[in-house]
């Protein structure tokens, strides 16, 4: 007995195709996005690697300096352009970055060796496993749940978070991982379990 794929239909088939051809187009083209959001984090992970930061306290430098960095921000912010009339509806007092450096000062700095092996190994994970189509509903929630992390502590601006948390949520959503990856095949034999839908 075998168990319908949630994979809305499709199938890699030549009539399949001819019949369906701007949905074959879609699903190539998410396919594409996949591989080049798991090159991303594979790419992530091998800078981690080369850089050392697993084994040594360099992380805790790099989040020392961003810390820095946001300090200095908000103070240029407050100080150096009060009373700028561009500025005139924004509340004086308020930090530009306010929830970051409160982050990275009783979290990132204090736990940099435990988040280094985190996001690192978190990394080749998703990246193997959006790569290989293996548990890519899983493996993009853990990648939003990265994301989320890197822009709290300040590493995104708004138009870089915001599209790779969509490709995150995109690849939660939809079975990519049914159309082409592992994930149809352990479907089949394992479809009571979350793992694989």
């Amino acid at each position: 007995m075998t168990v319908d794929s949630p994979s809305n239909g499709f199938k890699w088939e030549k009539n399949y195709i001819l019949q369906h051809p701007f949905k074959t187009l879609g699903v190539v083209f998410i396919l594409m996005l996949r591989f080049l959001f798991g090159a991303y984090f594979m790419l992530g992970f091998t800078y981690k690697v080369s850089k050392q930061w697993l084994w040594t306290n360099k992380l805790q430098i790099v989040f020392q300096h961003q810390l820095e960095t946001l300090t200095q921000l908000n103070d240029f912010y407050i100080h150096q352009l009060h009373g700028n009339q561009a500025l005139s509806s924004v509340e004086p007092d308020s930090p530009l970055y306010a929830l970051e450096p409160l982050y990275l000062k009783y979290f990132a700095i204090p736990f940099y060796l435990p988040i280094a092996w985190v996001v690192s190994i978190g990394e080749l994970i998703i990246g193997l496993g959006l790569l290989s189509g293996l548990s890519v509903r899983l493996n993009a929630a853990f990648a939003l749940f990265i994301l989320v992390n890197f822009a709290a502590g300040g590493y995104f601006q708004f138009h870089t978070s915001i599209p790779l948390m969509s490709f995150a949520l995109l690849f939660m959503c939809l079975p990519s991982g049914h159309w082409f990856g592992l994930d149809r095949k352990l479907y089949e034999k394992y479809p009571n379990t979350f793992w694989f839908k």
